[in-house]
């Protein structure tokens, strides 16, 4: 399958959730483990790294080299770019844009 995050299309597929729900957008360039949460509206790209009991709910856009990791929650309309790392207990939502 292919999905345009912007750029034109490029592979991806849907992230299935360990309850089977499906989950969001992400570019086969990503990494998502099987224990991450991804809400159905989100989309991850580029060659982000997502894992441990993260939780990516809402609009929420991952893109660039990202690492989210531990019990980290991104929520709300945020854009997180290029080299953040995002971990442990952190809680970001609303709308920010994180470089």
């Amino acid at each position: 399958m292919k999905f345009d995050f912007g750029n034109g299309l490029e592979p991806a597929h849907r992230h299935i959730n360990l309850e089977g729900t499906e989950g969001g957008w992400v570019a086969d360039t990503a990494t998502v483990a099987e224990t991450v949460y991804i809400g159905k509206n989100a989309r991850i790209f580029d060659y982000v790294q997502i894992s441990g009991d993260a939780r990516i709910f809402g609009h929420v856009q991952i893109s660039g080299d990202a690492r989210i990791f531990d019990h980290a929650q991104i929520s709300g309309y945020a854009q997180i770019f290029d080299y953040v790392e995002i971990s442990d207990n952190a809680q970001i939502s609303g709308c920010p844009q994180i470089l």
